[in-house]
């Protein structure tokens, strides 16, 4: 375990196994870490999007938010995970700034030009259910949710398998509608173990 890839001291840990509270992440903290993003300040989209995330959460019954989740075995950073009703949802956030993007099965085209998004998200979900199987020991329903940032225009023609791409401003939206497989005490449960910094560390 490496506290410093963590914005808390070590009063934020779990007592139980000794796992640091990912709740206490703030929105875009792993991309500004690790500089992978350089969106800095209050513009930040990564910031905004986690913000609408938070609203959501604290206004529907049952739904929790994590920040800046890293899966060291996949050396990736989640955006964020979110944890309710539904089953857990993995979120990114992808800059297309003033592109047209279209997106449909495993493309995701922007400008033209084809990218891997859709195919990493399905396999970061694919790996973010395995983990947490792992610890629950039950089934849990992972899937991922692509969020085009600041496009010109997007085109959705196609459903992808696992991957929902959803624009900004339909995200709290798109939560907010999906039926609800999970009794309350499940999806806490969940979030419970999501929470931990040593359910995303297991190999």
């Amino acid at each position: 375990m490496t506290i410093l890839s963590f914005p808390h001291d070590l009063g934020g840990l779990l007592a139980d196994d000794g796992s640091i509270d990912l709740a206490l992440n703030e929105p875009g903290y792993g991309a500004r870490v690790r500089k992978k993003q350089a969106w800095w300040g209050d513009t930040d989209d990564e910031m905004i999007i986690g913000r609408h995330l938070n609203t959501f959460a604290d206004s529907h019954e049952g739904w929790h938010v994590l920040h800046s989740v890293h899966i060291p075995s996949m050396d990736v950073d989640l955006d964020a995970v979110v944890v309710g009703p539904a089953g857990v949802f993995i979120v990114q956030a992808v800059y297309t700034h003033d592109a047209r993007v279209w997106a449909g099965g495993d493309a995701f085209i922007v400008e033209g030009r084809r990218r891997s998004t859709i195919v990493d998200a399905r396999a970061t979900a694919l790996c973010a259910r395995a983990l947490m199987e792992l610890k629950l020991g039950f089934n849990v329903p992972v899937s991922a949710i692509v969020v085009p940032v600041g496009a010109s225009h997007v085109d959705i023609p196609l459903m992808s398998e696992g991957v929902a791409v959803v624009e900004p401003d339909a995200l709290t939206w798109w939560l907010g509608q999906l039926a609800s497989p999970w009794p309350s005490d499940v999806a806490d449960s969940a979030y419970d173990i999501a929470r931990r910094s040593s359910t995303w560390e297991a190999a």
